[in-house]
């Protein structure tokens, strides 16, 4: 009886544990209360660098990179015209207005974490800026769910979405309808999750760095989510090196696909132009995987950005980041260095400057 009462309760932790680590609320919840922790239930946090924090590499100091961002006020002597919204990611929450040129108001929103809710001044020059990293792109721009995100405050968004075919990458045959994939329903992170609930605690944080060091030492490897680069001088998110996956540099994309997604793009490019938006503008930051070994690169970012039916407006770094002379990306993270974020900057400003002298003629 004891042991029945004992895998009955063990069965009812496990599915409250599938449950939480499956929606992206309860793990925000839990990941902001233990980053700031230092207890020892609170979570192993690297200032080095996100991969050298996933793969518990804090002891390979040849990958550790603390954050060098500089914002400097951009000298600006021309017309202020320009109200900036932008919705974002990782790479850019932290700029603040006063690294933009020539704007009169900034707001921001990073993308699942908060809506963007615009009310347009008419006066001004609206410009919408969507950036966000090479990663996502495929997975986001698959439908139209930034209606949802992006909207008028007056007048809620009313979920209006594109006919647009989605692609599913994993489909579980015979278990759910035609085009539904398990990443309707379960987070695409649930293995990741579910490691750091069950796993990811201070206490173990020594053991689990020297096990990490003696996996790179020995066999010149990283665990986890993390891969070492070709060069030796990286680690990469392992997803974006992968054959056939969504966040992939090199997973082979099909000239129908990438016609879906500047559909998409041109979709909603006319919904905000409708409402409102003098003008709309995609950028997408490249994998570090794109730029540091892109032998074998399937291209996504320039076939997006050239294609002759893209309406929507480009600024664009690729071309200035696989030209750089000095790197751009943090060595053991999956965000850019300050040479990375002022080219990016430099591109946005230069934009900008256009966009204040349309407002003026």
């Amino acid at each position: 009886m004891g042991k029945k009462i004992a895998r009955d309760i063990l069965i009812l932790l496990g599915l409250a544990l599938l449950v939480i680590s499956n929606v992206r609320k309860y793990m925000e919840q839990i990941s902001n209360t233990r980053n700031e922790s230092n207890g020892w239930w609170g979570a192993h946090h690297s200032p080095e660098g996100d991969l050298v924090q996933m793969g518990y590499l804090d002891y390979v100091t040849k990958f550790h990179s603390l954050i060098d961002y500089k914002f400097v006020k951009p000298a600006w002597n021309g017309p202020k015209h320009v109200a900036l919204y932008a919705q974002g990611d990782s790479y850019i929450w932290k700029v603040p207005d006063t690294a933009y040129a020539g704007i009169t108001s900034y707001k921001f929103a990073w993308r699942f974490q908060h809506d963007l809710a615009y009310t347009l001044d008419t006066s001004k020059r609206n410009v919408l800026l969507i950036e966000m990293a090479e990663r996502y792109v495929r997975g986001y721009f698959n439908a139209t769910g930034i209606f949802n995100e992006v909207y008028d405050s007056a007048k809620k968004a009313q979920g209006l979405a594109a006919n647009i075919p989605v692609r599913s990458n994993v489909k579980l045959a015979g278990i759910l309808p035609d085009g539904i994939s398990k990443d309707d329903i379960f987070n695409p992170n649930i293995n990741q999750n579910l490691e750091y609930n069950i796993f990811n605690y201070n206490f173990l944080n020594p053991v689990r760095s020297y096990k990490a060091l003696m996996t790179y030492c020995l066999f010149h490897r990283a665990s986890g989510q993390v891969a070492i680069a070709d060069n030796d001088d990286y680690l990469l998110l392992a997803t974006t090196l992968l054959p056939a996956h969504g966040n992939s540099s090199y997973e082979r994309i099909g000239d129908k696909y990438i016609g879906q997604y500047v559909q998409t793009l041109n979709t909603i490019y006319d919904h905000y132009k409708a409402d409102g938006f003098d003008e709309v503008y995609i950028s997408i930051i490249p994998n570090p995987a794109t730029i540091v070994q892109p032998k074998g690169y399937n291209n996504m970012i320039p076939r997006i950005e050239q294609s002759p039916n893209l309406k929507m407006k480009v600024v664009s770094v690729y071309d200035a980041y696989r030209n750089a002379t000095n790197i751009v990306y943090r060595r053991g993270d999956t965000h850019w260095n300050n040479n990375g974020l002022q080219i990016w900057l430099q591109k946005v400003n230069e934009m900008l400057a256009a966009e204040n002298h349309k407002a003026s003629r």
